[in-house]
């Protein structure tokens, strides 16, 4: 009977300790994956249609009044309002042409060339200023689709499968460093969010937008209500965060809410 007892107790004692230690490892896992969401969510502001085909990659100006987006039909960029009225079309036309950047030092524009994997330094008016090759690696449409400068006037490119990475590049614009993203079926786009020194990267496949660092790596991710997510910029002004949409020629308008408890 004794016996019987103390295998009793000792079964009580493990049950304990399952308990409290099994919250403690499911924690430390959690924080090794992905970030979940738990405070904060993308509220809608605005929504404006599109007269753009096929819209991209999207950045907006240092005054935060002007988008210019990338039309994927035309393989064009068009200088918006904040409404997405086109004002101005640029006269550079690229080929396979994904993403735009602004430059805060001297108000120019960086595009990507998906197939080509090139980077190409534009003004105002679409005149090329430069051309630069890459060598990051990938299928010939799963490339670069997406740039961004940090404010140290450094450049960084994603490419969107095969593999999902994030490039640092180089002042000459050569491969620095890569870092493969597990945590994204694909990239289709990102910015830099200069007051929190990380970037936003937005995934189509997944429809989601993630926060992440190199520092950090995933520190969060938002769920998007559609696919087709392909473009994505900070208006600083309002912190807003704005999408464009392939597929339904939209322009979103979104903001973080701080979710109640």
């Amino acid at each position: 009977m004794k016996k019987n007892c103390n295998s009793y107790l000792i079964l009580r004692v493990i049950l304990r300790l399952i308990v409290f230690i099994f919250p403690l490892i499911l924690t430390a896992c959690k924080s090794k994956g992905q970030t979940e969401v738990t405070e904060t969510e993308l509220s809608l502001v605005a929504s404006y249609p599109l007269l753009i085909d096929q819209p991209s990659g999207i950045t907006i100006n240092q005054d935060n009044t002007a988008y210019w987006i990338v039309d994927g039909g035309s393989d064009k960029i068009v200088k918006t309002d904040l409404k997405g009225q086109v004002v101005q079309t640029l006269s550079y036309k690229g080929n396979d042409l994904e993403a735009v950047a602004y430059d805060k030092k001297d108000s120019t524009l960086w595009v990507v060339e998906e197939r080509e994997r090139e980077i190409v330094h534009l003004d105002q008016s679409g005149k090329e200023l430069g051309r630069y090759k890459t060598k990051t690696p990938g299928t010939e449409n799963n490339g670069l689709e997406g740039i961004a400068l940090d404010n140290s006037h450094n450049a960084y490119v994603i490419n969107e499968k095969e593999p999902v990475a994030f490039f640092s590049l180089n002042k000459d614009f050569t491969e620095l460093k890569k870092y493969t993203l597990d945590f994204a079926d694909d990239i289709s786009d990102i910015v830099y969010n200069d007051k929190a020194d990380n970037y936003y990267i937005l995934s189509d496949e997944s429809k989601a937008l993630f926060i992440w660092s190199p520092q950090k790596g995933l520190e969060q991710k938002y769920l998007l209500p559609f696919s087709k997510a392909e473009g994505i910029t900070i208006n600083t002004l309002n912190n807003r965060i704005i999408i464009v949409n392939d597929a339904l020629n939209t322009l979103y308008e979104y903001e973080i809410r701080q979710v109640k408890k």
